[in-house]
């Protein structure tokens, strides 16, 4: 076949991760098919994945070596960039791309060599791809988890042992790899930058619409892609997770900002509290009560502490500042979703953990106050990955 010079990205999986987490749940492979899963087993990154179901698998065995399923147009993309994982098995419902051209460019030779060196590998649709892999390496009767438990029934095959792998394959991905983190950098940056400048606008914007738009404006340029940003005011307290945006910024009243967003998959959020004017005395006070309550919770935040026991002492260290009302603190991992940890008690803080301490006060008739960044854990000690000024943000 062409041999041609493909575009490299730094590996972000550890295999040996996940197949210590198999052996830990006593399972023979893994199927993924979430978008964020097959990017960080294979590599394959392209549009079509992150916007439709099924479009790609990754199959991890305990033993032996993985698989990819990939629609036959997507094998364009192995011109272009070498995957993590080299099995690979397309699906396709007919040709879709004439190769006829007596004289082809290189990477047309290559994909044309690629589709018929895998003409007998093609299934028709991906499932039944799913079950040929599996079948393949002795699979079928093994125990399988599935990140996406709705498609065992749409397997072309008996009942199987199936087991529902969502947090197995979030435990593994709540510890990065050093790719993951050079990611998890760039994300934090961006996103952070990005909301400073929205937050920057408030004096000038006619409506809260104007800043989230900032915000989006502002991350795409940086090569990143907004989720949200949530604006809380005093006076739409009860509702702004809503994003009720017609309403105007006023002199003199303070906003919780909350920012996420994503560059290259990877989430950054990040979260600050703007007041338009010098802020009330017991605004501050608040504010900087639960300032005290963050640096504490990065000090707890160490390998083996509970995500519980950074909780309370963020909660203890703002009611010692005399804020008894602050009650609401959430620390989590992040990365290549938003919360990137099993969504089960219990959980603790694990080296070359990227996490967020989420910190909130909500008051009807007060208002809102918001702090968030992001940091990396490490064996000894802690390291911002967002800017770590907590300060208030004081416009005029």
């Amino acid at each position: 076949m062409t041999s041609i010079a493909r575009r490299q990205i730094p590996q972000l999986v550890d295999f040996d991760r996940v197949r210590e987490a198999l052996n830990r749940f006593s399972l023979d492979a893994v199927v993924c098919s979430l978008p964020h899963n097959v990017h960080y087993l294979s590599g394959l990154d392209a549009p079509p994945l992150w916007h439709f179901p099924t479009y790609a698998f990754a199959i991890v065995p305990a033993k032996g070596a993985p698989a990819i399923v990939l629609s036959g147009l997507q094998l364009s993309t192995l011109a272009e960039m070498e995957l993590w994982i080299e099995d690979v098995y397309p699906f396709s419902r007919g040709e879709n791309i004439v190769y006829d051209a007596g004289s082809l460019l290189e990477t047309e030779q290559y994909i044309r060599d690629l589709k018929s060196e895998l003409r007998d590998k093609t299934s028709g649709t991906p499932f039944e791809a799913v079950v040929r892999a599996l079948r393949d390496r002795g699979l079928l009767n093994g125990r399988l988890g599935f990140d996406d438990p709705g498609v065992i029934g749409k397997l072309p095959t008996g009942s199987l042992n199936s087991f529902d792998a969502v947090d197995v394959m979030r435990a593994v991905r709540m510890v990065k790899t050093e790719a993951e983190i050079q990611r998890m950098r760039e994300a934090a940056t961006a996103n952070q930058e990005s909301a400073l400048e929205a937050i920057r606008l408030i004096p000038l914007a006619k409506t809260v619409e104007e800043i989230i738009l900032h915000y989006r404006a502002a991350l795409a340029l940086r090569g990143g892609e907004a989720r949200y940003l949530l604006v809380g005011a005093p006076h739409k307290t009860g509702s702004f997770q809503h994003q009720f945006q017609d309403y105007p910024p006023r002199p003199g009243e303070f906003f919780m900002m909350d920012a996420l967003g994503a560059k290259k998959h990877y989430h950054g959020d990040f979260g600050r509290t703007a007041s338009w004017g010098e802020p009330d005395p017991k605004v501050r006070q608040r504010f900087d009560a639960m300032r005290q309550g963050f640096l504490a919770g990065l000090e707890k935040a160490r390998p083996g502490v509970p995500l519980e026991d950074v909780r309370e002492a963020v909660i203890d260290a703002v009611h010692k500042q005399g804020f008894s009302q602050f009650m609401a603190c959430t620390p989590h991992s992040v990365g290549l979703e938003h919360t990137d940890m099993p969504r089960v008690p219990g959980q603790t803080v694990r080296a070359n953990m990227t996490m967020n301490i989420d910190i909130v006060y909500m008051e009807a008739g007060f208002g809102a106050l918001h702090l968030e960044d992001t940091f990396l854990v490490r064996q000894n000690g802690s390291e911002l990955l967002t800017s770590g000024q907590t300060e208030m943000l004081v416009l005029e």
